[in-house]
C-alpha cells in the first residue's frame, strides 16, 4: 500500500503528473503509479492512472 503523500513529477502546459511516495521499506523494484490530470480546452479535467505493470 502507498502512503498517501504525493510528489508532482512534471508540470506541463496544463498536465500535472503525480505519483504517491514510496514507504521506506518498499522493494527496490517497485514502481508507483503515475496520474495525469489535463484540462480540456472547455476547463474540464480529464485523470488519466497508468496501467499497473505485471510483476
Amino acid at each position: 500500500m502507498f502512503c498517501c503523500q504525493w510528489r508532482l513529477l512534471i508540470d506541463r502546459d496544463g498536465q500535472y503528473y503525480i505519483f504517491p511516495s514510496l514507504p521506506k521499506n518498499a522493494p527496490p523494484n517497485a514502481h508507483p503509479p503515475v496520474v495525469v490530470i489535463q484540462q480540456s480546452d472547455r476547463g474540464e479535467y480529464v485523470v488519466i492512472l497508468s496501467p499497473e505493470a505485471p510483476p
